[in-house]
This record gives structure tokens, sequence and C-alpha cells, in this order.
């Protein structure tokens, strides 16, 4: 696809499923309240990854902190 970074847009009381999108690879964008980001695309396109990736399926390696607060 080409795509570095996939963005979400969502609302701020969205709280049911910040989770998921946690889960997903979104972070919160520094300074926003509905904005989401997502480097997945970026990351797996990197050589080294590529060679990690083949073995493991990236969303099961997603470590999220279930709060749907800003926390990491």
């Amino acid at each position: 696809m080409g795509l570095s970074r996939l963005d979400l847009n969502t609302w701020s009381g969205n709280l049911k499923a910040a989770p998921l999108y946690k889960k997903c690879g979104f972070c919160w964008a520094p300074g926003a309240s509905v904005t989401m980001y997502n480097f997945m695309p970026a990351i797996l396109a990197l050589p080294c990854a590529q060679a990690f990736f083949a073995q493991h399926n990236w969303l099961s390696c997603v470590q999220a902190n279930p709060d749907p607060g800003r926390g990491r």
C-alpha cells in the first residue's frame, strides 16, 4: 500500500472501542483528544522487521494497555 501511518479519528466518549484500537496498534496523538496513530505499516516495511514478522503474527505481538485513557 505504501503507507507509513494510519490515522484514526474518533470521538472522546468512544471509551469502549479504545482498548480495541490500542490492541490493533493505535496510540493517542500527542496534544489531540480524538486522533490516534498506527505506525505498523512503516514498521512492517522495515527489512529487519520483515524477517521477524515472517515468523510471528504482528497482531498477537502487540502488548497494549487496555485502559481506554491515554496510557500506552
